[in-house]
């Protein structure tokens, strides 16, 4: 990256860009600080180097590219798709978790900033990036981060939990994995009338209605089957519901 962007620490970049809430060198401190707890789902950072022009923060390399383009192979959307997808959106699952039990929340998850990696005996693991919007031990954020699809509707008109706005994101890129397509635009007031209709409607109304991707006649189906709950009937969960009970996912 440029260094008339990143600056050459963290105290001349905020001088250089003071209302910036990406925050290059915060990413780095927080990859490190997650490799040292030994957890499996960031790249382990190699080193920081710079030249004339350039900043490089360089880290072990993730293979298989990111999730976005990675989502756009495997079977069509349908049971097989959520078979196939199954282990890992459990390990998705598992780094929020771990992450929020760190009092760190990523706060711009999104399919492009995950990234996937072969592991010794041939399987996938996620690695998560990009954590330069993070929020660290804040229980209480004002103002939108991230990206418009995947932003929690709260963002846009009150302060927010970020950890709660992270498990609103993270279901956004289950769906994306799942449907190969984003479920909406954006969930700022009248961004897209695709939420609206979700948030009006309810999330299984509109699954019903919507057709998946690359599929002809063939329907979203609601997640086993189950019944979800319309957002004017049912508040969304509070921490620490959220995710489950928080615990750590490290290495052997």
């Amino acid at each position: 990256m440029p260094i008339s962007w990143t600056g050459y620490n963290h105290k001349d970049f905020v001088k250089r860009h003071e209302h910036e809430l990406e925050m290059p060198w915060v990413d780095v401190a927080i990859v490190k600080y997650l490799s040292m707890q030994r957890v499996q789902f960031v790249c382990d950072p190699i080193g920081t180097f710079r030249d004339e022009s350039e900043t490089f923060f360089v880290s072990t390399c993730a293979d298989k590219g990111d999730l976005f383009e990675w989502s756009q192979t495997g079977p069509l959307p349908g049971l097989e798709r959520e078979n196939f997808l199954r282990p890992l959106v459990r390990q998705l699952c598992d780094a929020i978790r771990c992450l929020h039990s760190l009092d760190i929340a990523h706060c711009d998850l999104s399919l492009e900033n995950i990234l996937l990696m072969t592991t010794g005996d041939g399987s996938l693991q996620v690695k998560l990036i990009d954590f330069g919007m993070a929020a660290v031990k804040q229980s209480t954020l004002v103002g939108a981060r991230g990206k418009p699809s995947y932003q929690a509707p709260e963002m846009h008109v009150e302060a927010y939990d970020p950890m709660v706005s992270d498990a609103f994101a993270l279901g956004v890129v289950i769906f994306g994995m799942v449907a190969q397509d984003y479920p909406w635009l954006s969930t700022k007031p009248g961004g897209c009338k695709c939420f609206q209709f979700a948030s009006k409607q309810g999330l299984r109304a509109y699954l019903q209605k919507r057709k998946a991707r690359h599929s002809v006649g063939r329907q979203t189906r609601p997640a086993g089957g189950r019944v979800v709950p319309k957002h004017r009937n049912a508040k969304r969960p509070q921490r620490p519901e959220v995710l489950g009970r928080p615990g750590r996912q490290t290495g052997s």
